[in-house]
């Protein structure tokens, strides 16, 4: 059920993304204003607790100091590919080749107006 009102939403979205899109030559303060509601800045990041060396909590305000807990918090996630081995992979053989696509300036026009 989740997936069909996320996909619901998500097509609902498209179709007003589409007609700004379509409207954005003759009301371009439209388009701008959506535009704007999509790259306003985020608020920053609040204070956060952490545990210090010795185990003691301490909250941390500085922008620096954040991004050094959150580092630390995350660099345990992530894994460092560079220490890894992986096997090689040989060339396999296709059945099928297929053709370099060719596209008509006419044909691209015509996508473009529709």
């Amino acid at each position: 059920m989740r997936n069909k009102v996320r996909n619901k939403t998500r097509l609902v979205e498209k179709r007003h993304q589409n007609e700004i899109a379509k409207a954005s030559k003759k009301n371009p303060k439209h388009f701008w204003r959506y535009v704007k509601t999509k790259t306003v800045g985020k608020e920053p990041v609040s204070e956060l607790r952490c545990a210090d060396k010795f185990g003691q909590v301490e909250v941390v305000f500085a922008d620096n100091s954040k991004a050094e807990v959150l580092c630390y918090f995350f660099s345990s996630v992530f894994n460092d590919e560079k220490e890894q081995i992986f096997d090689h992979l040989q060339n396999k053989n296709c059945m099928y080749v297929s053709k370099c696509p060719r596209f008509e300036i006419e044909d691209i026009r015509d996508r473009l107006k529709n």
